[in-house]
């Protein structure tokens, strides 16, 4: 979960209500629904995101329908209500989902993108006349989410983030 939020920048209700029916592993794409700005929030999949939905396949049970099903009902979203809890138990900075999102839009920045390509992949609204005539596609997203990936492991020790990634802090 926090390796997905560090690496997409999606809010946490998004991630949480990701479907399995919203993950396209033929055209290596997601899409998560119910969005803040009420778009569907449609995003390439990059090495490490498909990585994290196979594996997130593999140990899914009968009758899971959320990527992050609840351990008790797997037609329910996971609460995510202590993962914060038990990640800052692990880390000393203590730090919230937003701070998370905001990472990850000054990682594109110091990288060069634009601020459309960034509010593409944060699925902000385009303001004002002239950024709603630059369209941005799927390949321009996908090579912003390509970039964060590579900064964002780059930036923080590999084996610390999968030994988040497999202690269920994720």
């Amino acid at each position: 979960f926090i390796f997905l939020l560090s690496l997409t920048a999606l809010r946490v209700d998004e991630i949480r209500s990701i479907l399995w029916s919203d993950v396209n592993f033929v055209d290596n794409m997601f899409e998560a629904r119910d969005t803040k700005n009420k778009r569907n929030h449609k995003l390439p999949m990059t090495r490490a995101t498909y990585g994290l939905f196979q594996r997130r396949y593999e140990q899914r049970k009968d009758g899971d329908t959320f990527v992050f099903s609840s351990v008790i009902d797997g037609t329910k979203p996971s609460s995510m209500s202590r993962t914060f809890q038990r990640l800052h138990k692990e880390f000393p900075h203590r730090f919230t989902p937003h701070d998370l999102r905001r990472t990850v839009a000054t990682i594109a920045s110091e990288m060069g993108h634009d601020l459309v390509r960034i509010g593409a992949v944060l699925n902000h609204k385009k303001r004002g006349v002239t950024a709603r005539y630059i369209q941005t596609t799927k390949d321009s997203i996908k090579k912003t989410s390509e970039d964060i990936e590579y900064e964002v492991l780059r930036k923080f020790d590999r084996s610390q983030l999968m030994r988040i990634c497999t202690n269920n802090v994720s």
